[in-house]
Formats: structure tokens, C-alpha cells, sequence
């Protein structure tokens, strides 16, 4: 499986990357949304992971750019740590 990870905080990327390439798939992961867009327009991935409030383009109209622009979406995780700090736990 090929995984695109997009979220603004590159630690939450490089966790979420290690867990996935661990479970032996890939992962390709983004900080900055034009150059997510810039790479699922171009590349084929079986899984997103969208962060809601991913800086240079919001979650929401990044997902409704997909949901238009692609000829066929991927199924997409859309995730969001509002009102928490720091990063994910490791189980």
C-alpha cells in the first residue's frame, strides 16, 4: 500500500511515516499543501492522510480540490488535533 501523509507539523509526519513503513508499506509525507496537491495530482497513492489544518491550503478545500480534480480518489483519513498539544502516542 502507498501511503501520502499531509500535515504541517513534520513531527507528526515523520511518526506517522515510521509507523506506517513499520507495518512494511510506504509513505511519502508533505508539510505544506500545494505541494501535496502538486504530488497526488501527478502521483497514484492507495490512502491520505489529511491534516484538517494544514498551513498554505486549509484540509477542507484541499479534500473538495480531490474530490474534483482527481480522476479517482483515494480514500482519505482526515485528522485533526485541535484542542490537544504535542504529538500522537505511540502504542
Amino acid at each position: 500500500m502507498r501511503v501520502v501523509i499531509a500535515d504541517d507539523q513534520p513531527d507528526v509526519v515523520v511518526h506517522l511515516t515510521e509507523i506506517i513503513e513499520e507495518r512494511g508499506h510506504d509513505a511519502v509525507g508533505f508539510n505544506d499543501g500545494e505541494a501535496f496537491s502538486d504530488s497526488i495530482s501527478r502521483e497514484i497513492f492507495d490512502l491520505v492522510i489529511l491534516d484538517w489544518n494544514i498551513e498554505s491550503k486549509n484540509g477542507t478545500p484541499l479534500f473538495n480540490w480531490m474530490c474534483k480534480a482527481l480522476p479517482k480518489r483515494p480514500p482519505v483519513i482526515i485528522m485533526t488535533n485541535r484542542g490537544q498539544s504535542g504529538i500522537l502516542q505511540r502504542r
